[in-house]
């Protein structure tokens, strides 16, 4: 359910970002001021990053606590993520450069590339920023590797994935190394990882696109809240609030300058911390009619994540150089059309690609005592920078 929030505030998030990009930057006036606070309202979306990041903390804890009981077990995590994560993202940058090609250059020329808020055609970009792409290792490859090309997303949004795969990746090592302290090391990544910022401002050093750069830390909080409703006690959960409430204090104070990783970081605290406060009433919620669509967003979350860009700027910039400018045209006609045609396609994407690559549901122990649950593993979406 959570996902699916998450997932549709993305959406939003990038349905508005045509007019109140030009509104921002060309300094155009709104004549509705209520439709305009209302456009503003939408681009609290960002949300949607650090959310996904929570999430996925929490669903990666959830495999990485199957997987560290079972022998070669670290083998099948990788080769579950690898099937999960790479063939729909290669499906959607394949159809991404056919989108291209149709829309931004037969049909309506230069609609996607010349906008405000631009999407790049495929071909343009380098060998190294395909390969940059294909791996999804980009947010480092332009600062680790000799072949610096400046780094550049094909889908806007997979910044976020290649953060998402590091993730796994350290995971992944924990569990090949030390699978019965799991939980051991991914507190000394996230000492290290919070560490590190700190002698790096000290040093004047700017480190970004690699997971100790901070978002980490989200990832962290997620992880934190699995280990306390699995295997906390009340006892425990007041040194789970107290890390939550230090998140708080680093987030605000020790880094004010680093815009969107603090903003995000915030966030992301924020979030977990409400997930475990309201976890009680976690089974009146989803079990409500009210959340059935949220819940619906959330099983095809990883497809509308791939999809949804393209398509919602598409339908955004076309429907603002045809003449609905105003905010309130965007918040009463533009945003539900792009919603819309977003979760059609999403679907559409779901049924026709992603299905075919999810794993089997894994089985893991509630609590030490507690009888065992299915969990389905999932990829968290997050909307492009």
């Amino acid at each position: 359910m959570w996902r699916g929030l998450a997932c549709l505030l993305v959406v939003v998030f990038h349905s508005s970002g045509v007019a109140y990009l030009t509104y921002e930057v060309r300094g155009l006036s709104a004549t509705d001021p209520i439709s305009l606070a209302l456009l503003s309202a939408a681009r609290i979306g960002w949300v949607g990053v650090p959310f996904f990041f929570v999430i996925s903390g929490y669903a990666i804890s959830a495999t990485a606590d199957v997987f560290r009981r079972r022998d070669g077990g670290s083998a099948t995590y990788f080769k579950r993520r690898i099937r999960r994560i790479y063939p729909p993202y290669w499906a959607m940058l394949a159809l991404s450069a056919v989108l291209m090609l149709v829309i931004d250059v037969i049909l309506f020329p230069s609609l996607l590339t010349g906008s405000i808020a631009p999407i790049e055609r495929p071909w343009t970009f380098t060998p190294g920023q395909w390969l940059g792409n294909l791996t999804l290792t980009e947010s480092w490859r332009a600062t680790a590797l000799p072949f610096n090309s400046g780094r550049d997303y094909v889908l806007g949004q997979a910044w976020t994935l290649s953060y998402e795969e590091q993730f796994y990746i350290v995971t992944g090592l924990a569990l090949l190394l030390w699978p019965a302290r799991f939980f051991v090391i991914a507190v000394g990544v996230t000492i290290f990882s919070a560490v590190v910022p700190l002698l790096a401002s000290l040093f004047h050093v700017r480190i970004t696109g690699f997971f100790f750069d901070g978002y980490w830390l989200a990832f962290a909080a997620g992880v934190l809240v699995y280990w306390q409703v699995n295997y906390g006690s009340r006892r425990t959960s007041r040194y789970a609030w107290s890390l939550l409430a230090t998140g708080v204090v680093y987030a605000t104070l020790v880094f004010p300058d680093r815009g969107e990783i603090d903003r995000d970081l915030l966030a992301a605290v924020l979030f977990a911390a409400f997930l475990l406060g309201t976890h009680r009433f976690d089974m009146g919620i989803s079990t409500s009619r009210w959340m059935r669509p949220m819940a619906f967003a959330g099983t095809i979350c990883y497809s509308l994540y791939l999809s949804h860009a393209i398509i919602v700027r598409t339908i955004s910039q076309g429907l603002f150089a045809a003449g609905l400018t105003s905010s309130a045209a965007t918040v009463f006609i533009t945003l539900p059309i792009c919603v819309a045609a977003a979760v059609a396609v999403g679907w559409m994407f779901h049924r026709l690609v992603e299905r075919h690559f999810l794993n089997r549901p894994t089985v893991r122990p509630v609590a030490p005592d507690a009888p065992s649950e299915a969990v389905t593993e999932t990829l968290a979406p997050v909307p492009a920078r």
